[in-house]
């Protein structure tokens, strides 16, 4: 049986494994070595992040666990429009670090904004996530029905992300190469 209490909260995990990685690259770019690859991680946080937190994740949260939690509990209602206003800041502040990755990529400068750009990115996810962790989850998981859960459930159960499963996509496995390395104490200056 599919739990989307555990997947919001598995890819809460995984997205702060890739914020740690992405503050990490940042502070190391400007040495000599390795910013070429450092910029390609970044580029390939940016894309996954709109691919599948941006286009998948919160979509989902949306569509489906809003829409349901709105309807059995109106006290709800400030907390799913708080929410929704941080899904939308959120894909602003993407945009933001799209372009501050292209920015640095060609001119080699303002490497504080770049790093300024990433740190604000990922204290607000951080923030975003805290709130559904501590509010939203345990909200759902008292005032949803089993029936509830249903379509949910389903919809949770699509579209797997592409970075943390059996089948990651090609293009990730760089990033997800560095992300247990950083884990395994390995972080490498890149």
């Amino acid at each position: 049986m599919i739990d989307t209490i555990d997947i919001i909260h598995r890819d809460h995990m995984n997205m702060e494994r890739v914020l740690s990685v992405m503050n990490r690259v940042a502070e190391g770019l400007g040495r000599a070595d390795g910013v070429e690859r450092s910029l390609g991680l970044l580029a390939s946080i940016v894309y996954y992040i709109r691919l599948y937190p941006e286009r998948c994740h919160h979509p989902k949260e949306e569509r489906y666990l809003f829409k349901v939690l709105a309807r059995r509990d109106e006290g709800a209602d400030d907390l799913i429009r708080e929410l929704k206003s941080q899904h939308a800041e959120g894909k602003r502040q993407i945009a933001r670090l799209d372009l501050a990755v292209k920015a640095y990529d060609r001119t080699r400068e303002d490497l504080t904004t770049l790093r300024r750009v990433v740190d604000d990115y990922a204290v607000f996810q951080r923030r975003h996530m805290d709130l559904e962790e501590s509010e939203l989850l345990p909200l759902a998981r008292k005032g949803l029905a089993d029936d509830d859960w249903s379509e949910v459930d389903q919809a949770f159960a699509r579209d797997a992300d592409p970075l943390f499963n059996e089948n990651m996509e090609a293009g990730f496995r760089v990033l997800f190469e560095r992300i247990t390395c950083d884990e395994a104490g390995g972080a490498r200056p890149f």
